[in-house]
């Protein structure tokens, strides 16, 4: 199974293909692309999280889809909608355009933010999940 630093740099591999794509076409050439590039960097943020925090490694997107449904449904709704997005533009005669790629951008950022480790300054504990506030101190992150 591949680990964290696979995860790790697959995430940020996936996400630099997606700002290569979008510098070298203005976002207008190939937004489709720009969708699935940030799916699947997200999917390795997704298993990167899950690896570090509880030593899962999913196996293919159904099974992956439901650890996000039951174990991070703060990122849930953005997980599902970047995920239907992408497939529209792999396996559906759907036009990908500047609002869907917006879209699923936002939904991308949601899900990068919430699962980027941050550390409270106050307590100096590590939060893997970032809501806004620290597990256990409550103070904002």
């Amino acid at each position: 199974m591949p680990g964290h630093a696979y995860h790790t740099r697959k995430k940020k591999h996936d996400f630099e293909a997606s700002k290569l794509i979008h510098n070298s076409s203005q976002g207008i050439v190939f937004p489709d692309w720009e969708v699935v590039t940030l799916f699947y960097s997200a999917l390795h943020y997704v298993d990167c999280h899950l690896d570090r925090a509880q030593s899962i490694h999913p196996i293919g997107h159904g099974d992956r889809k439901d650890y996000v449904m039951n174990l991070l449904p703060v990122i849930e709704r953005d997980y599902r909608l970047l995920r239907a997005l992408s497939e529209d533009a792999r396996y559906h005669d759907v036009s990908v355009q500047q609002p869907e790629l917006t879209r699923a951008t936002r939904c991308y950022d949601q899900i990068r933010h919430r699962l980027t480790p941050v550390t409270c300054a106050g307590c100096g504990q590590e939060n893997l999940i970032n809501k806004g506030k620290c597990e256990i101190c409550e103070a904002p992150l």
